[in-house]
């Protein structure tokens, strides 16, 4: 008897055992740890109102100043995943041994975090045109704003006329516009004889 009431034991403890599930931690949702524009932190691009204004690259070079850096907090071994819209992504900035260009970067960029907790990465835009940037880890996903701007002239035009008559008025048009083909100034000049 004392044998049987030993089995029986072994079995229920066996099965008490068996209904023993170890619960998994729950993953610790993303977090955008760090937001910079040129150097430093901004509060802006949550809404498509309050957009993260950026200088176009206007002179080809990607730089610091061109650009949001992202920080990102993450579970380690995950895939931090982002998708543009009139955005570019790109690993890194400009470096004077490391040039990137303003056709450099994708739409979409992933970066696995291996044994790390962290993923940085950088946006440019070559638009005026508000863009987005939504950032996905483990079922979470954050989007920010961000839009281009472009006060600089890229060309100049003259109109009027070659030669006019004494006695006529002519008048002259200076056009300015910037990378964009967006007019930055326009002034007309006439002048009677």
């Amino acid at each position: 008897m004392n044998s049987f009431k030993k089995i029986a034991l072994a079995m229920v403890a066996a099965m008490t055992m068996s209904t023993l599930v170890a619960t998994s931690a729950s993953a610790a949702p993303m977090s955008v740890t760090s937001v910079k524009k040129a150097g430093s932190t901004t509060t802006l691009g949550t809404a498509a109102t309050t957009p993260i204004t950026l200088p176009v690259p206007s002179d080809n070079s990607v730089d610091t100043a061109d650009t949001v850096e992202f920080v990102v907090t993450v579970d380690t071994g995950t895939v931090v995943s982002v998708v543009a819209t009139n955005a570019f992504v790109i690993p890194a900035v400009a470096t004077s041994t490391a040039p990137v260009t303003a056709s450099s970067g994708a739409a979409t960029w992933s970066q696995n975090v291996g044994t790390g907790t962290t993923a940085t990465f950088y946006v440019y835009t070559k638009t005026t045109a508000i863009g987005s940037v939504a950032i996905t880890n483990g079922g979470t996903t954050t989007t920010y704003y961000v839009q281009g701007t472009s006060d600089k002239i890229n060309s100049l035009t003259v109109t009027g006329v070659d030669a006019a008559p004494a006695g006529t008025s002519v008048t002259v048009t200076i056009g300015a516009v910037d990378v964009f083909a967006r007019i930055n100034l326009c002034v007309d000049f006439s002048k009677g004889n």
